[in-house]
């Protein structure tokens, strides 16, 4: 299990994308919220890749996921 915490800063990009690292690329992630945000199953191997993007964020907002 990890936690993720996201934050948008004042004055960031609308869309911001967060590569991660150390995962174990065969395993397939369920990415939650604590407030209800939810992302489709992905595997470790594109978390490391391609990242997970968030946009729609207003500034100064953030975000605390959890991965399973």
């Amino acid at each position: 299990e990890h936690l993720l915490f996201v934050f948008r800063m004042p004055e960031s990009a609308d869309e911001q994308v967060i590569v991660l690292k150390n995962l174990n690329p065969a395993r397939i992630y369920q990415i939650r919220g604590f407030e209800g945000e939810a992302f489709p199953p992905q595997s470790g191997e594109e978390l490391m890749k391609a990242g997970l993007t968030f946009s729609g964020m207003p500034p100064e907002s953030s975000w605390l996921l959890q991965l399973h």
